[in-house]
């Protein structure tokens, strides 16, 4: 994919700029990457997760170059090196501000489009946490969704497709912000125009609801995943309503079981109605566990 393509070029440039453009890359030891990742650090003053993507592709590119045989390491260089992980998002919201988000009184805001922003970040909750791309891909006129995500189907051997219906909540929201079955948002159609939308509104929405933490369009993802989880629900299922099926897990067990669409529409309406009820999050963990679930 062209972005995809974009940040392997950056971390070649990067790569470039330290070691320079005629550097043999077969000389390549642990301890230049350990130098690389500082120079990356403390010279050009990266943040720890741009870091961590840049050493990551390239790490992707070597393996390439080994792979077609274009080089070839007496020692790998990551045999004493390990990519450093990205720092994990903790972005997800608590069910009582999503519930404020859900309420919260726009009409006295200028124009609509921070009401637009709020709606999209409700959809996407509602979808279990579907990215944009993915919403504009569909076509909502069907009762259920079917899509497997655009940013990782080029990592699949074999296609595995997410399928659940569309519920009630989503369906109100989907009223609002589609024709003819696309999201249509005034004159903007395009995903990057809806994307600034987000990235603008977004923060005021949550200034409006009291809410202090990282709250972004990822948010809704990581609350959907965070609530189902606290809701007790399994993680396959969880990895299945949003989009990384178990199929792609390397546990075991992935291998042997198989998560269904009914599974998925009881395991969504189970946090539809935890979100829709007026109890706390303790209060429905501890029906839940009473219920035996």
């Amino acid at each position: 994919k062209e972005g995809t393509f974009k940040l392997y070029r950056d971390a070649i440039a990067h790569f470039e700029m330290f070691f320079g453009s005629d550097y043999l890359l077969q000389l390549l030891t642990s301890d230049d990457l350990h130098r690389f990742e500082l120079f990356l650090k403390e010279r050009r003053g990266l943040a720890k997760t741009t870091i961590s993507i840049k050493m990551r592709n390239m790490h992707t590119v070597i393996n390439y170059a080994v792979r077609q045989k274009f080089i070839k390491f007496e020692v790998s260089p990551y045999s004493d090196y390990e990519d450093p992980q990205p720092t994990r998002r903790n972005c997800a919201i608590t069910l009582e501000q999503l519930r404020k988000i859900r309420d919260v009184d726009l009409s006295g805001e200028r124009g609509t489009q921070i009401g637009n922003a709020r709606d999209i970040f409700m959809l996407s909750f509602y979808l279990c946490g579907m990215n944009l791309q993915d919403i504009m891909a569909q076509d909502f006129r069907k009762k259920n969704v079917r899509f497997m995500r655009i940013k990782t189907e080029t990592r699949k051997k074999t296609p595995t497709y997410t399928e659940f219906a569309i519920q009630p909540e989503a369906r109100a929201v989907l009223d609002r912000l589609t024709k003819n079955g696309k999201l249509h948002i005034g004159h903007e159609r395009s995903c990057g125009a809806i994307q600034r939308i987000l990235y603008s509104c977004l923060p005021r929405v949550a200034k409006l609801c009291g809410i202090d933490t990282d709250f972004i369009f990822y948010s809704a993802r990581k609350t959907f995943a965070q609530l189902a989880n606290q809701l007790f629900i399994k993680d396959s299922v969880i990895e299945y309503c949003i989009g990384d099926t178990v199929t792609q897990s390397k546990k075991v067990i992935g291998y042997y079981i198989q998560v269904t669409q009914k599974m998925a529409d009881l395991a969504i309406r189970k946090v539809f109605d935890a979100v829709a009820s007026d109890k706390t999050l303790e209060q429905l963990q501890i029906d839940a566990l009473s219920s035996g679930e």
